[in-house]
């Protein structure tokens, strides 16, 4: 394995476990677990590269447990389906996601009474309470049904991925929604995302929706990024009133080749039903988003 590749399959901070290569600072974009992600960009941004990359560098803390990643992926799977058995589950049809998220609100469920039972505020991580992540590609497929039944499915999608975006940090969950599209009917539960990040949009008016005016003032330009400049994009750093513009590395198919040959089977629910552990802290001092 030559440098470059083990560059890239560094596997960063194990306090910050969502992370990728930012190759303009020559450093790692560390996400905070359990601040939910929405991941805007155009066709061709780059959005799919950037999940790759946070799940090859996931990958040591789902091979010892402590991490389960599913996936909704409403356009037949062609996105998620290529990480193979890296994805504990994929929903690919309405009906599908519902049964998955229906589960993991059980898992929700069950680890608020971990937590009420131990007079406690947060779960602690560990492999009977691994972190969950929940990637929804294309999130704006999840709107704008046409027939009655698909309406109401798309209504108890959104009732029960809301619930997750509301009450999942303190129970390690974190939601990625990506989608082309920032507008709020689009992405309805935008606003649950508390980390944005923007590849490239179509205009400052669709950036000021998903990153907001103060990102744009501090230098966020989303829309200026040309499109053969896939993976470039902007974080805004609100604490720091800071925008942070990135570009992320390629990861290879081989990378994501290997990564479908070590996980061949899909890694199921051995987690359902278990009890976990607490912790006292609720990362309440950490920051959306951080380089190192």
């Amino acid at each position: 394995m030559n440098g470059w590749l083990q560059r890239l399959l560094h596997r960063g901070d194990p306090e910050s476990p969502l992370c990728f290569y930012d190759t303009i600072s020559h450093d790692w974009i560390r996400l905070t677990p359990g601040q939910h992600i929405a991941l805007i960009g155009v066709s061709g941004s780059g959005k799919s590269n950037l999940i790759a990359d946070l799940l090859v560098n996931l990958s040591p803390h789902i091979d010892d447990g402590t991490a389960l990643v599913y996936g909704i992926d409403l356009k037949g799977g062609i996105e998620l389906d290529r990480f193979g058995g890296c994805l504990a589950d994929l929903a690919t049809t309405l009906d599908e996601t519902v049964t998955l998220l229906e589960r993991l609100n059980q898992q929700l469920d069950q680890r608020m009474r971990i937590l009420r039972a131990a007079h406690k505020t947060s779960i602690r991580v560990s492999r009977d309470t691994p972190m969950i992540l929940v990637v929804v590609d294309e999130a704006a497929e999840l709107t704008g049904g046409i027939d009655k039944q698909t309406k109401q499915q798309q209504e108890r999608i959104r009732v029960l991925l809301d619930r997750l975006l509301r009450l999942g940090r303190a129970c390690k969950f974190t939601i990625q929604l990506a989608s082309q599209d920032p507008r709020k009917e689009s992405m309805p539960l935008r606003d649950r995302c508390p980390t944005r990040i923007a590849l490239r949009l179509n205009s400052i008016e669709e950036t000021k929706m998903l990153l907001g005016d103060s990102a744009v003032q501090a230098g966020a330009a989303p829309w200026l990024i040309g499109p053969r400049q896939p993976g470039t994009g902007y974080i805004y750093d609100a604490e720091r009133n800071r925008a942070i513009r990135f570009h992320g590395q390629q990861v290879p198919d081989d990378v994501i080749k290997n990564l479908r040959d070590t996980h061949p089977t899909r890694i199921g629910t051995t987690h359902d039903g278990q009890c976990g552990t607490t912790d006292d802290t609720d990362d309440k001092d950490k920051n959306a988003t951080s380089t190192a």
